[in-house]
């Protein structure tokens, strides 16, 4: 039973929003753009932002990994969840301010590139990680949003032995790309190398009606392609011959991250490049 204030029952937030909710994203891309700004909020303040494509076994999935601050089990709830925000919880700079305000741009830009995002965070105190999936919601049968969620201290990370830590960690090796809690654990302890940070991996990534994945991660090694950007739509008013302009900032993430740069003090490593703001990738530090 959910929890009632009065006897009124509260507003619970569909399983199905989560997909209507990343449909704000027409274009791949601006998805890609809600997380890289979320980086480089002034509460995350992230130096350096990797992203890239790594298979767990045979599953493809997109890492977003930052040096950031990181984020106690309760911000990342917050996060998580709808109907939050703390970005105004750091003053921000003149020439530093945070980006958006309702902090939906986590929920909206991961559930537009996959239907899964497991997030693993680490503060100097803690280490934590949240699964905000469509793919448990749909096999349990979820009436409303639930996020599986783990809680560990450091330096050994260790957790609590409850019923609910359990049950918590039985959803996420279940339905994530993971099966053992050692290897979440190694997830968390790669981010030791920087004492605080953010890693996000997300899977089940969205694919074209033929069956193909929408992104292109093999024609550039250096580079993610949305190919579909390039696509005509025969439905438009402008089916008439006039000459086309292809735009790359429409098709290719070096583009994209090229055009952030000049607004945004934060290293890019693309595909274990670093992009750099004369247009030209430079090779960057693997991690």
């Amino acid at each position: 039973m959910a929890l009632q204030q009065d006897g009124i029952l509260p507003s619970g937030v569909d399983p199905s929003y989560l997909h209507a909710n990343s449909t704000a994203h027409i274009w791949i891309f601006g998805a890609f753009a809600e997380l890289i700004d979320n980086a480089y909020d002034p509460d995350v303040n992230a130096s350096k932002l990797w992203i890239d494509k790594l298979d767990y076994g045979k599953t493809p999935c997109l890492r977003f990994l930052d040096n950031g601050a990181g984020m106690d089990k309760n911000k990342l709830h917050k996060m998580l969840s709808f109907g939050y925000c703390d970005k105004r919880t750091v003053k921000p700079t003149e020439s530093h301010k945070p980006i958006g305000h309702y902090g939906n741009g986590f929920k909206s830009g991961s559930m537009r590139i996959g239907k899964d995002a497991l997030v693993f965070t680490r503060t100097k105190d803690s280490a934590s990680i949240g699964f905000l999936s469509q793919t448990y919601l749909k096999a349990i049968k979820a009436k409303s949003v639930i996020v599986p969620m783990m809680d560990y201290s450091l330096p050994n990370l260790e957790r609590g032995q409850s019923q609910e830590t359990e049950n918590n960690l039985r959803a996420i090796l279940r339905h994530s790309v993971f099966s053992s809690e050692d290897e979440l654990k190694d997830e968390l302890r790669t981010l030791g190398k920087f004492e605080t940070g953010t890693k996000i991996l997300i899977s089940n990534l969205v694919k074209l009606p033929d069956g193909q994945l929408e992104l292109d991660f093999t024609t550039i090694s250096t580079n993610i392609l949305c190919p579909e950007a390039h696509e005509p739509d025969t439905s438009a008013v402008q089916n008439r011959p006039v000459p086309q302009c292809s735009s790359k900032y429409k098709s290719s993430l070096t583009v994209i991250a090229m055009v952030m740069l000049v607004k945004i003090i934060c290293k890019f490593i693309l595909c274990f490049y670093e992009i750099t703001n004369l247009f030209y990738a430079v090779p960057g530090n693997w991690v």
